[in-house]
């Protein structure tokens, strides 16, 4: 499951991106080194763990911090699970996207 979203980080991450179009497939760990030339660009992170899922927003634990991801998903099939199992800070191995 991939949840994209637009992202305002909240700590940082960085180190190979590749791009499709407009939006930016990037390991975490790239991320939290360049999200500040991400800032406003769909980007989808290939690994990491939901917390607090809401309709609103959701965090995402990263190595190295935290980020908040905003709508729109892509899918909202994806939704489900994590509204099922990831809506508080304390979460398992069936938030990691």
């Amino acid at each position: 499951m991939r949840i994209a979203g637009f992202l305002i980080a909240l700590a940082a991450s960085a180190t190979a991106t590749a791009a499709a179009g407009d939006r930016v497939l990037i390991d975490p760990v790239e991320f939290m080194v360049a999200w500040p030339d991400l800032v406003g660009r769909e980007v989808v992170i290939t690994k990491g763990r939901i917390a607090v899922a809401s309709d609103q927003f959701m965090l995402m634990k990263l190595p190295g911090g935290t980020v908040t991801l905003y709508p729109p998903w892509d899918d909202r099939d994806d939704l489900r699970p994590l509204f099922e199992h990831c809506t508080s800070v304390l979460t398992d191995d069936r938030c990691d996207v």
